[in-house]
C-alpha cells in the first residue's frame, strides 16, 4: 500500500524536485494539484529548498509542496539540512501569506535543528479549498544550506 501511494504521488509530481534558477523555483514538480483517487487518509509531504544548488537573491521564493484543493494542512515543521555561512533567514508560507508557517528561520543556525511551524497564528487546521504551495521565502540573499519542510496534509470532501 505505502509504495503504491508513493508511486501516485510521484506519477502526480508531488515528490519530483526539478530546480529553476528564477526568483519563483517551483521544486515540487508537475503536480496537478489533486490527491489520488481514493485517499482518504492524511499524507506527508516533503520538500527541500537548497540554497546550495539554487542560490537565493532577496525575496526569492522556492516551492517546495504542492498543497492539493480540498485539503487541510494539520502540521508543518522544518529542518536545517545544512547552513549558511553567512547570517540569512527564510520564512515558510503558502501564496497568500509568506510567513504563515514559519518566520526568520535561521539558515546560520546548527545543521539538524528541527522545529514545528509557529508563525503569527494562522497556521492552525489550515484549509485550502483550491489548490496552492508552500514555499520557501528568502528575506536576502543565500548562497549555501538547505532546508527541509514536511506537512501532514489531509484531504476532505
Amino acid at each position: 500500500m505505502k509504495s503504491k501511494l508513493i508511486s501516485a504521488l510521484v506519477a502526480l509530481g508531488f515528490l519530483a524536485a526539478s530546480a529553476m534558477a528564477t526568483t519563483t523555483n517551483d521544486l515540487t514538480g508537475a503536480g496537478s494539484g489533486a490527491l489520488p483517487a481514493g485517499l482518504k487518509t492524511p499524507v506527508v509531504m516533503s520538500g527541500t529548498a537548497s540554497f546550495t544548488t539554487t542560490a537565493a537573491g532577496a525575496l526569492d521564493v522556492y516551492k517546495v509542496i504542492i498543497i492539493p484543493s480540498n485539503s487541510v494542512v494539520k502540521d508543518l515543521w522544518y529542518k536545517i539540512v545544512s547552513t549558511n555561512a553567512s547570517a540569512a533567514v527564510v520564512h515558510i508560507g503558502d501564496s497568500t501569506l509568506s510567513n504563515r508557517y514559519a518566520t526568520a528561520v535561521d539558515m546560520q543556525g546548527v545543521a539538524g535543528t528541527c522545529a514545528f511551524a509557529d508563525s503569527v497564528g494562522t497556521f492552525t487546521n489550515r484549509q485550502y479549498t483550491s489548490k496552492d504551495y508552500i514555499a520557501v521565502k528568502a528575506a536576502g540573499a543565500i548562497t549555501a544550506g538547505s532546508i527541509q519542510v514536511k506537512a501532514v496534509i489531509v484531504p476532505f470532501e
